[in-house]
């Protein structure tokens, strides 16, 4: 009995530890907003999110049914845009006795606590402690890629269900209950009607390659591999989810699918994508590649906008090594001829979270969650790159000066070869999504996911010293601080 007290004690302040570090970053990251009345209007947000919304909150204040936006285009179906997220339960929260603007930046702030604790009950319920399953949830809901969504608020919204749609799967997939297939339909759905079909997509193309995985993983005697019979079970179960997601989010969808065949995505000149290839292939008789291959630019909506490049990554390490954005624009790494537009400013997520999944590396594990999450986190790196393609890095390597040299109109585009590429040119209907970087949310989850797992093992001493990491990372930033320093002005007159 005197254990049980002890445990129970424990725990309680292993929340209450969560609870305060989590409302001192709440605090110190939004004090502009909760206390000086600043507001989220950068970017997207000004021009575009925040009218919107309030157009929406307006007609449902006169009464009527938000459908239809009479100040754009002469008149455009306001249902119709799926980031519109007319039917979001959660925009209920605009309807609190506040300002629009206070209910705006609620409806901001809430989603990134949904991010904080939706990561928590993840890890927590595979059975992460209570301290790493606060860290986790830190590190997600916290993390560069995820605060700078306030920007695009409706990517912001499907990021935060991430972290159930992976644990729904996993209970769904290898635990096989079936109470898990009405998570995955209702949060699938929650993703579309907040205005993010993409990552609901992304979601369940996740869910059938983990599905693929169990069924061929190698035999572990602690666990218990999908035979034939489950596979089928199992898929039957996931297209069940879908179907779900599809009824519950049908409002939204069916009248974006009907305006989204007047948008500029789905026209083209040359074919894209397999689907495309087929269909002009029937109609004229002639096989043209040339889309398929070709730059994304020559699309009307710049399918590959927004691409990471890898130099980018070393932010994970270092939060503002290729300079800072904002206030004032001091990204030196904009002199590369290669650097394209930022959709966020840095890639950061703290240094701990970093080092502790190094220290648990491996692409392979016993554990199915473990590996899934490893492979979420490489896609989302992957996905990422966009137009830095296999073609890209054969071009760099055979031209690896590549400082302010103006690009070449070559009939291979950069981003032949990449996974951002496969996924366009290979599936139904992803032509029609933009921005490569958006993918970074799942090499945040799999971070976050993975340091809950770290964590404990650092404490029960079952992963590799994490001093020994600390002392390369501290060793490699002072000699090139060092670096940095003696060289300065040589760098600077060569910028």
């Amino acid at each position: 009995m005197w254990l049980k007290v002890v445990h129970k004690s424990h725990l309680s302040i292993s929340r209450s530890s969560v609870v305060v570090c989590v409302a001192g970053l709440f605090i110190g990251f939004f004090t502009w907003v909760l206390f000086y009345g600043h507001a989220f209007l950068f970017r997207d947000a000004a021009h575009f999110y925040y009218p919107l919304f309030n157009l929406i909150q307006d007609e449902w204040t006169a009464g009527r049914i938000p459908l239809w936006n009479t100040y754009e285009n002469s008149g455009t179906p306001l249902l119709g845009n799926p980031t519109s997220s007319v039917f979001y339960p959660f925009k209920l929260i605009f309807f609190l006795p506040f300002t629009f603007a206070s209910n705006y930046k609620i409806y901001i702030l809430f989603h990134v606590l949904l991010a904080v604790t939706n990561t928590y009950v993840m890890v927590r319920t595979r059975g992460a402690s209570v301290i790493a399953a606060g860290a986790a949830g830190i590190s997600y809901g916290f993390s560069a890629v995820i605060l700078f969504q306030h920007a695009n608020v409706v990517f912001l919204c499907g990021a935060c269900w991430i972290p159930l749609a992976l644990l729904f799967t996993d209970q769904t997939l290898r635990e096989r209950k079936r109470i898990s297939l009405l998570g995955i339909g209702i949060v699938l759905a929650l993703q579309v009607m907040s205005g993010d079909p993409q990552t609901a997509y992304l979601c369940s193309l996740l869910a059938l390659l983990y599905l693929i995985y169990l069924k061929w993983r190698p035999r572990q005697p602690s666990t218990d591999p999908l035979p034939g019979r489950h596979f089928w079970n199992s898929l039957q179960t996931l297209v069940l989810s879908v179907i779900l997601a599809v009824l519950l989010s049908a409002v939204q969808i069916l009248p974006s699918l009907e305006f989204s065949q007047r948008s500029s995505r789905v026209t083209y000149h040359e074919p894209r994508n397999v689907f495309e290839l087929s269909r002009d292939l029937m109609e004229t008789g002639k096989l043209n590649t040339k889309g398929l291959v070709g730059s994304g630019a020559r699309t009307p909506h710049q399918i590959y906008e927004f691409s990471t490049g890898p130099w980018r990554w070393l932010e994970l390490l270092w939060p503002n090594i290729n300079g800072r954005q904002f206030p004032l624009n001091a990204r030196w790494i904009q002199s590369l001829h290669d650097e394209t537009t930022i959709w966020t400013p840095s890639l950061y997520m703290g240094l701990f979270p970093l080092l502790l999944v190094l220290t648990t590396w491996k692409l392979r594990n016993k554990e199915a969650w473990q590996t899934w999450l490893r492979w979420i986190l490489v896609f989302g790196l992957a996905g990422s790159l966009g137009r830095f393609g296999v073609v890209w890095l054969v071009r760099r390597a055979l031209q690896p000066d590549f400082l302010g040299i103006e690009g070449q109109a070559d009939s291979i585009g950069n981003e032949v070869g990449g996974l951002y590429w496969l996924m366009t040119v290979l599936l139904p209907g992803f032509v029609s999504f933009r921005y490569p970087s958006k993918l970074l949310v799942f090499t945040a989850i799999g971070i976050s996911g993975l340091t809950a797992i770290a964590w404990d093992e650092l404490l029960s001493q079952k992963t590799r010293s994490l001093s020994r990491i600390l002392w390369i990372v501290f060793i490699v930033s002072a000699i090139a601080a060092g670096s940095v320093l003696i060289g300065k002005d040589t760098l600077l007159a060569h910028f």
